[in-house]
Order: structure tokens, then sequence, then C-alpha cells
């Protein structure tokens, strides 16, 4: 008996032969209701009487209203396990909006049902005429590239099969091909098309805050823009990773690319400034005193005519052979000269440098200049060292030297 009575409950006033129908015990709600009527300072009641009151309290309650089926939202396809969760998901603002937008598609949601099922039943029917003319029924496969095949029997189609495959085919053939450079006039980030260049770079700014770098120094804007067109359209390149970033494999995919990542801007500094050496000139921001042409004259800076009798120095003074020298020493009247006004790739340039700056754009400091100068001088430099090297090495192959020019 002492044994037996090791586990009580005080709570309930009942003994447990062992401890696990004790631990049990404590976890019915029999025990919690003693709990709380001694929180209360209430007696106790027993287990008969508490299974009363339950009954009691449950007869009492009205009968729950009965479902066509289980607790399921059709709107926000969301199920739910007891009445009350559901009662308060229908009041939530969320079920509200997504109940309005569901009301809203009903009658374009009952079209696209009723024309899957005639579009299944069309295949069926197709499918026995099939069979019984002895051949085997199968889809058509598209002739031309790029158009889909069809959809599945049990797809829904918002529209006609048909009419949306030539759709996406006329689309698809208006558009400029992939795998070619963008064009001048269309936009590097979006699919925009605007009617020139000028046009084509203020949508950049506008739309996509993209400036060229120093466009005040840029001898080809049209050159520059075709080149970063190419880039995207044919390399698929960030213009900003610039080939040390990810690789994409579409337009779409390096397009989306710049505006998700903000790079809808061109990187111009450090090694890629020999990228794009041939549309910049900064000779007028050279530092005084270090020239870009203080190297000894290269070959190729001393132009020859095709007589063999001038040659005109860099800067711009001509030489004349002895030969001519009476011809030299003749005045003739100056010829007048006649100023012509710039256009093209200047007039586009100056356009833009002015649109750039009506935006507030106010372009490089002195000193990102300076930087920009010395590293475009330094490019140049090992440019012509790379040019001799080579002309040198070319000479060495020529086996008689004949001079061009006899004196």
């Amino acid at each position: 008996m002492a044994s037996a009575a090791a586990f009580t409950c005080i709570t309930c006033h009942v003994a447990f032969s062992d401890g696990e129908i004790q631990r049990e015990h404590y976890k019915s709600d029999w025990h919690r209701y003693n709990l709380k009527r001694k929180v209360a300072e209430l007696p106790h009641v027993t287990a008969e009487r508490f299974r009363e009151r339950v009954l009691a309290q449950q007869a009492l309650q009205p009968a729950a209203p009965s479902a066509a089926g289980p607790l399921y939202c059709q709107p926000c396809r969301k199920p739910f396990k007891t009445d009350a969760q559901h009662r308060n998901h229908l009041q939530s603002k969320k079920h509200q909006d997504q109940q309005r937008a569901w009301d809203a598609d009903a009658e374009a949601r009952q079209q696209r049902l009723i024309v899957a099922e005639q579009n299944r039943k069309n295949l069926e029917l197709s499918g026995q005429s099939e069979k019984e003319a002895g051949g085997s029924w199968s889809p058509r496969r598209p002739q031309r590239k790029g158009i889909a095949p069809p959809p599945e029997p049990d797809s829904e189609s918002d529209s006609d099969d048909d009419l949306s495959v030539e759709e996406v085919d006329s689309d698809e053939w208006e558009e400029w091909d992939e795998g070619e450079g963008i064009p001048p006039s269309s936009c590097l980030f979006c699919p925009h098309a605007s009617s020139d260049l000028a046009a084509n770079l203020r949508h950049m700014t506008q739309a996509h805050s993209f400036f060229v770098p120093d466009a005040e120094f840029v001898t080809d804007m049209e050159g520059l823009v075709t080149y970063l067109g190419q880039k995207v359209g044919e390399g698929f390149v960030c213009l900003w990773c610039n080939e040390r970033g990810k690789h994409f494999t579409s337009v779409d995919a390096v397009q989306k690319h710049m505006r998700d990542k903000g790079h809808t801007k061109m990187l111009h500094e450090g090694e890629v400034l020999a990228e794009y050496a041939d549309y910049y000139d900064y000779s007028t921001s050279y530092p005084d005193g270090a020239d870009a042409d203080s190297e000894p004259l290269e070959p190729e800076q001393l132009n020859m005519h095709a007589d063999g009798f001038q040659l005109v120095l860099p800067s711009g003074a001509t030489v004349g052979h002895r030969a001519l020298v009476r011809y030299y020493r003749q005045h003739l009247k100056p010829e007048k000269a006649v100023a012509l006004r710039k256009t093209g790739a200047a007039t586009t340039a100056r356009d833009v440098l002015h649109q750039y700056r009506l935006m507030g754009w106010t372009g490089s400091s002195k000193e990102q200049l300076k930087k920009t100068a010395r590293d475009m001088m330094a490019l140049r430099r090992h440019q012509q060292r790379s040019d001799m090297r080579l002309g040198v090495k070319a000479n060495r192959l020529q086996k008689h030297y004949r001079e061009q020019n006899p004196m």
C-alpha cells in the first residue's frame, strides 16, 4: 500500500499505481480544470462530476454550420484547420483585396475554361478521325525557326493558338537579330528604340541615368555608342563589369543584370581606357610641358605626300624638296579660306554635352582629368613602343634596302 500511495495528485485528491499514469494525469483537462479552481480558492471536483459538466457545456453550444467541403479559401488558395481561423481570414484586408480581384477575373476565368474544354474536345475528335483513317495523330511541327510547338491538350489558353503563334513570330522577325550589335538609335539597357542617336542618348540619360564619361573629349560619339552596342548585343558583356563579372547568354539577361544591379554606366578607368582610346582625345588636357608626342617621332607621324616632294610635320608645317626651291620662292596671292561648319560626330558630341549640362552633369574633376590624361599618355607611349619594336622586327626580315626618297 505504501508503494501505491507514493504517486498522488494533491490537487485532484487521487492516487496512482505508477509514475507513467501520474504524468498522463497531469496532461489531462480534468487536472487543469482543478488547478484553475484551486487558484480561485474553490474545492476540487471528481472525474465523474467533471465529465458531466463537459457534456452539459457541449449541449449548450450551437451546432456548427455545415460546410459543403473542407475549410479552404479559393481566391487565396489557402486551407484552414478550424472554423475560427477561416472566419478571421475572411475578415482580413488581404483576403478582401484578393476576393475583389477574383470576382473581377471571374468572366475571363470562365472563358478560359470554356476554350480549354473546347480545345480538348477538338483534339479528341481529331484523334478519333485519324485512328479511323488508319493513321496515328501527332501535332504538326512548326516550319519556321523560332515558333514554339502547340501546347498540350490540358494546358489553358487565353486565345486561339494560331493567333498567338503568329503574333510572337511577327514580333521576333521585326526586332534586330540577337547576336548582332545594338544599333546606335536603340537603348543599351532596354528594348526602347529612338529616332536617332541624340534621342537615344537622351532616353538613356533620363530613363537609366546613363552619362558618357568625359563627353567633352569624345571625338566620335556615334562610333563609341556603336561599339558599346556591339559589346552588349554581340558579346553579352556588362558595361560596368566588363569581362570581370558574370557571363551571360542573351541580350535580355545582360540588360536585366545592368538594370537590377545599377550597372547602367560605363567603366572608364584603369586598363579599360585603352579599349576606348580611339574615341577620345585628351590632348587639350595634358599638363604643360608633358606632351604625349615628347617621344621620338615615329615614321607614321611624318606624313609623306605620294609624289615624294613634300613632308608634313606634326606641327602642320610643310617641308619641300630642294629641287622645287624656285617654286617655293614665288609669292602667290593666298586663296580665300572658307570656314565650314562642323557636322556629324562633332555636332552630336556638342549637343550631347549641352544636354548633359542642362541636366546638372558637371563631368569629372580636374584631378580625375589629369589622372585620365596621364593614363592615356602612358598607354599611347606603350603603343608607340610596341609599334616601333614591331617595325624594327619587320625591317630585319628585309634582305635588300632601297632608299625611298633619294636626296
